[in-house]
Parts: structure tokens; sequence; C-alpha cells
């Protein structure tokens, strides 16, 4: 018989239909093009089938192919020499098709054309800085691939990040790839000899909704997401080839009831021929089916379908399924301070918007956890909590632990108050609630120029402007439409020009000089009427938002913000009122108001939460804030979210304050 199993006290006949003996071609396509012979596939293989001429003999065959003659004679132990015309000889295409088994991995290298360079389009608010951290590269290697960024950046530019040489692997994959037409996440995870579920895991901005040409990722590490398993599994080899001469009575059947080889089987290894003669000789393959001891790569079956890449993709960011019978949303809010007003004010603001927003169908819980604990209590107290998000309230030097903690436990940490904190550009958990200056100030001065086109920029004063407001008007204004005025006199003195347009921004910041400013700037409006004089305030002018109520409105006074509390409007009624129910007490004024914060995210993020099943991706633009809204989006597929919110708070001469959202 020419099938048998061989392993532990077992020996004995086994059918293999199952087992995929398949025709390649019959071409002359072969590792070596010089020999021009069919080939087959036999078990994944490849073999030269070669008819022999009558009284041929294995020396003769192997001299004129240059095989090996041990190798030949061994594939086909069972035929006689010297041969019989016609009989099928078989000889491996390669070293790989002979039949000794072989456990090391796929050390096949990386596609050409899978390794790249890559250039990113850049974005509004981005710089070689923020653009750096979020490739992790330094800014001296962007500087000597785009030697025009020394002078600054624009949105709509592409800037090289990596050229040919830095894109070539030096160890396993390329770090990033920029999509191509027709790539797939499920061919990509195999060409890259990693998972769908890792490349999901490496950049959590990307969806098989959004996977689409010119995005870029980031590529995991070769094995990276792979699972293995070591076993015992029946092998299937080949362990050579016989002849059989077909009976003037024999059929398919008859030939594979004979060698215990299926109709099928026999077909495909002798060209996929359908037609059987007598005295035909034909190819039967000997197959060995033996027990080893093997490292198997188990797949994940969901990488082959869209529906299966969508609950690989839940499963990654841990989406809350509609038919989880148990919904429920963990909330902490880490507090620098317990008792101090700022960690109070937001607490309770949280507190009162938990209570509008209440759910029968989810159980929302809420841990709040004291930042001036150790860190490894710290780190105790959120692996014992399990948060679906954590809220932090620091305000400058936000722990860097905290960035692993987001990285390893997936859980989104959301960054309140700290502006400086870039940890957003290189952590796809961290989110940033106040607007990144650079994505600020981009957004404020295109408005602006956008408001009062042709017109000339008068700056006001010289004080230091930490922000760089003064440095992005300067860099979107031509030289010529700038001009420069010391102090009050100077602007009463500058000459205007009828019909003309202007745009006066206030480089000052005491109170005293903003006020001053104000009156100088509604007096230059009324005696030059028929001219557009536009006047832009510096942010922190909106703490004197009562104080110098009445000096703005005459002005007409702009003044950009990240945030603004209306108290006379229905929002903040509502929850002025909410909150003295709760409290007892009123909102403490500040600014921004804490306690308004607080409560404008938790009527957001639970909602959004719920909504969305814990997807942060899947989270929409907010609707009914008070004091701040919200947008959120990545800066990169790997990245973290920031909220481009920013308003132009604009005192108008009748007596109304307008909340003019920019974006």
């Amino acid at each position: 018989m020419l099938f048998r199993r061989k392993g532990k006290n077992m020996m004995h006949i086994k059918h293999l239909s199952a087992i995929g003996i398949g025709l390649i071609a019959f071409s002359s396509f072969a590792q070596n093009k010089k020999i021009n012979l069919p080939i087959v596939e036999v078990l994944g293989k490849q073999y030269y089938v070669y008819e022999a001429k009558k009284n041929q003999t294995f020396f003769n065959i192997a001299n004129d192919f240059h095989w090996d003659l041990e190798e030949l004679m061994r594939i086909n132990s069972k035929v006689l020499s010297p041969m019989v015309k016609g009989t099928k000889i078989y000889y491996p295409c390669s070293p790989e098709s002979s039949s000794s088994y072989s456990s090391t991995e796929d050390g096949s290298p990386i596609p050409e054309e899978m390794i790249q360079p890559i250039t990113h389009l850049v974005k509004k608010g981005e710089t070689v800085y923020s653009i750096s951290l979020m490739y992790d590269i330094p800014i001296e290697k962007l500087y000597s691939l785009n030697p025009g960024s020394r002078s600054g950046i624009k949105a709509g530019e592409l800037l090289r990040i990596k050229d040919s040489s830095d894109a070539t692997p030096i160890k396993g994959n390329p770090e990033f790839y920029t999509v191509k037409r027709g790539d797939t996440l499920y061919q990509l995870s195999k060409t890259f000899k990693t998972t769908v579920a890792a490349i999901l895991n490496l950049n959590p901005g990307i969806s098989e909704d959004n996977f689409k040409a010119g995005e870029i990722i980031k590529i995991p590490e070769i094995g990276e997401g792979i699972k293995k398993e070591t076993k015992y599994v029946e092998e299937p080899t080949v362990l050579g080839f016989s002849s059989y001469k077909v009976d003037k009575k024999d059929t398919w059947d008859s030939v594979s009831e004979k060698t215990g080889v299926s109709v099928e089987e026999l077909q495909k290894a002798n060209g996929g021929t359908t037609n059987l003669k007598s005295n035909q000789i034909i190819g039967v393959p000997e197959i060995v089916v033996d027990s080893v001891y093997k490292t198997i790569v188990t797949e994940d079956p969901r990488e082959l379908t869209l529906n299966g890449v969508s609950e690989i993709y839940d499963d990654v960011h841990r989406v809350i399924s509609t038919s989880d019978s148990v919904k429920e949303i963990k909330i902490g809010i880490l507090m620098v301070n317990p008792t101090s007003k700022i960690d109070l004010d937001f607490t309770r603001g949280f507190l009162t918007g938990m209570n509008q927003v209440k759910n029968t169908e989810y159980k929302v819980n809420l841990k709040v956890l004291d930042g001036r604990m150790s860190q490894e209590a710290l780190i105790d107290s959120l692996g014992n909590y399990c948060p679906t998000m954590l809220f932090t309230t620091y305000e400058k030097n936000t722990p860097e632990f905290l960035a692993d903690y987001a990285l390893v436990s997936q859980v989104p940490v959301i960054n309140t108050f700290d502006l400086k904190d870039e940890t957003y550009l290189s952590n796809p958990y961290f989110v940033n609630i106040l607007t990144p200056s650079n994505y600020f100030n981009e957004e404020i001065v295109n408005d602006v120029y956008n408001r009062f086109p042709g017109a000339t920029l008068i700056v006001v004063g010289s004080e230091t402007d930490s922000n760089d407001l003064l440095v992005a008007l300067e860099n979107k204004w031509d030289e010529k439409r700038i001009k420069r005025v010391a102090d009050m006199e100077a602007l009463a003195d500058l000459s205007i020009v009828p019909s003309a347009s202007y745009v006066i921004f206030g480089n000052v910041s005491k109170k005293d000089e903003i006020s001053e400013l104000a009156e100088k700037v509604a007096e230059l409006r009324d005696e030059n009427f028929r001219s557009t004089i536009g006047f832009l305030g510096r942010p922190n002018w909106i703490v004197y938002d009562e104080a110098l109520k009445d000096s703005f409105q005459k002005a007409d006074v702009m003044i950009p913000a990240r945030f603004y509390y209306d108290k006379n409007s229905s929002e903040a009624k509502v929850f002025q009122s909410e909150y003295n129910k709760l409290f007892n007490m009123t909102p403490t004024k500040s600014f921004p108001m804490y306690s308004t914060m607080g409560y404008d995210e938790a009527i957001y993020f639970i909602p959004s939460l719920i909504k969305a099943g814990g997807d942060i991706n899947e989270f929409r633009e907010s609707t009914s804030s008070v004091q701040s809204d919200f947008d959120l989006v990545r800066t990169a597929n790997w990245s973290g979210l920031i909220n481009p919110m920013v308003y132009l708070v604009r005192f108008t001469p009748y007596g109304a304050i307008e909340k003019q959202k920019i974006k």
C-alpha cells in the first residue's frame, strides 16, 4: 500500500482525499529555467515530471538534466531501471521540495515594493518639532531631508520623513508604510509577517472603514501578534513516486481502490488529465503521514472576512457589545491634590454632569484617586479598578508613568489642563482637551486673515507673546503690510487710509494698558468710519471679560479663547441650577471655570462612551456644552487625540457677547 501512518505504535492505511495535491501548470516555469518540463504540485511542493524513453536509466536522466542521482533514485525508488517507455519520473524543483521536514520560520525577504520612502503631508497646526515627535526622529534629520523647513512649514507641504536608505529595514519590518490602492489589512499582515490585530493595536486610528490609499501606518515587528503552539500533528509528506500501468478494464475508481489514492489526487498528480487509456502509465504519489511534534501558527479565521476584521477591531478597542448583559463604564479621576480648590471644583462639576446624563441601560461608576499617593500605589489602584477612561487634573508636569499605563492598559487618559504636555504626539491613548498652541494660533490667524482680506496688520506694544500668537500673525502677513507702533500715542498718530482695511493686534497684557488701548481703538474707529478696522486681543484678555466689558464692546474687540463661560446662556443656567441642588452652593468663579470643565467633560464623554460602546474613534462633536466644545481628532493613526476647538469671543458694540466657534 502506498499510504501508511507512522506514529505511536501504529501503522495503517490512510485515505488522504482532503489533502490538496494540486497541479500548478504544465509549463516551463521552474527555478531552473533551462529545464523545459511539466511541473506538478504535490502537498504544496513542486516537482518536474519526465516521461522516460525505452530502456532509459536513472543515470542517463540525471546526467541529461544535471540532477542529483541519489535524490532522483530516492524519489522514484519503486521504478525499475532500465525503464519502460512512458514511465513517469519525478524530481523536486528545488531543495525545499524534498521530503525532509524543516521547522524553521519563513525567512523570505520583504518585497522591495513594500519598502518605500515615507512622506508626510503637513496639516494645520503641525510644526517640525511636533512631526519629529510623531515619527520619533531627530529634528536635525528632518532638516537634512527638508532644508527649507528650517524657515518654517505650512499646511499642504510634503515633508520627507524617511528616504530610501532609512526606509529599508535593518532588522525585521520597515517602521512605517504608506497604504497603496488595493491594499488590505489581511494582505499587509501576511506580507509583513504579523497579524491584523497587531496592526490595529499599533494604529488605533485605523479601521476597515477608513483604511485607504495614502494613509500612513506603523508596521509591527516581524512575528508580533502571531500565536504559536507546539503539539503532535499529522504531517503528510511525499516519500516518493511510483508508476502504474492501466489495465483495459481499469477506471479511475478502480485505480483509486488499488492504489489507495483518491481519483481527484491521481488526476492532479498526472497533470489534471481526466482521460484514462489501456496501457497508459500514470504516476502515483507515495505519501507517508507522520505524527510529528511541531510548532503550529494558529491563525485567527476572522482575518479573512470584513465582519471578522470588525470583530477584531472591537476586541482591540474593547468595544462593549450591545448583547452584553452587564454594561458598565468605570470612570477614574486622578486628582493632583483632592483638597485643592481646582480639584474639588472639577470633581463637583463632573458629578453634576454625571447626574445629568444618568442612563438606565449602563451602570456608570466613579472612583477618585489621590495623586499624592506613590506611583506604585496609584498603579495598583488603577490596576484593581480597571477604569474605562481616566481623567487627570494636572496643570503641568503630567507624570510620565501615566503614558506607560495608558499604552499598556489601552485606557484613554484625558489630559484636562496641562497645555504643554505633548504625550499625545506619540501615545495613541492620550487625549489633550486644551487645543495645543500651534493648532490654536494657526486657526485664529487664518480666520482673522480671511475676515479682513487685504488688511494691514498693526501691532501695538512689544510684550513677549509666550503662546507665539504674534509670531503666527507675522508669519501669515506680508511684511510690507505690517506696521508696528510702540504705544497708544503712536497709534493715535497713525495715518488711516479711507476705505482701507486694518487689523489692530493688542500686544499688551496689563489691565490698564488693555483698557487704554480699547478706548484708543474705539476713537480710531469713530474717526475713520469709512475704513474697516478689526481689533484682536491676546488670549489672556478674556479674564477681564466683566471688568472691561464696556471698553471691549465700544472697541468691538475679538479675543481668542479655548473656552468661554457665558453665565447668561441657557446651558449655563441649567448647570448652575443642578450644581446648586447637589451641593447647596453656587459654582466658584474662576478662569477657566473648573467646575464647568468637569461638567462639560462628564456630559460629553459619558454619553459618547455609551453610544460608541467605549470606542473613542466613534465620538462625535459635542452639542450642549457650557464652556468647552469637543471634537476629537487624531494627529496620526498611531498617535493620540486633540480637541482642536477654538473660539473668537467678540464683544459687539450693540451689547451682545458672541462666542464664535472657529473649529
